[in-house]
């Protein structure tokens, strides 16, 4: 016969309670999830608005504060100041070099991806 509060394995090992139609009892309920889909998509766009915000704010006082006229010369190698160059403000070079990150960060983490399929 076998014990009401559970079967007895021959070799020694306990085993759960089994109901009269030979199913074990349910697992208890998973904890729900507070962080929905929508929620989390809310959030992430929240953070990415603000960070936009707060970045377009710095680069125009970036640019209001660095109108000043400077040379940019082409070759790095060269110590002297002969050769091709571009007069341009300074903010104008600022904002290319951090849109020139921005791109290659982004060519970069699609080329990881691709990479990775």
């Amino acid at each position: 016969a076998q014990p009401a509060h559970g079967r007895q394995c021959g070799r020694g090992q306990k085993s759960g309670p089994v109901l009269q139609n030979r199913q074990r009892v349910a697992r208890p309920a998973e904890p729900q999830n507070i962080l929905t889909p929508l929620v989390a998509a809310f959030i992430f766009k929240t953070i990415a608005r603000l960070v936009f915000l707060v970045t377009a704010a710095l680069l125009v006082s970036l640019a209001v504060k660095n109108r000043q006229t400077v040379s940019f010369y082409f070759n790095p190698l060269n110590l002297t100041e002969n050769g091709p160059a571009l007069d341009v403000p300074l903010f104008v070079l600022l904002v290319g070099a951090v849109l020139l990150g921005v791109f290659l960060g982004i060519v970069s983490l699609g080329l990881d991806r691709f990479l990775r399929r």
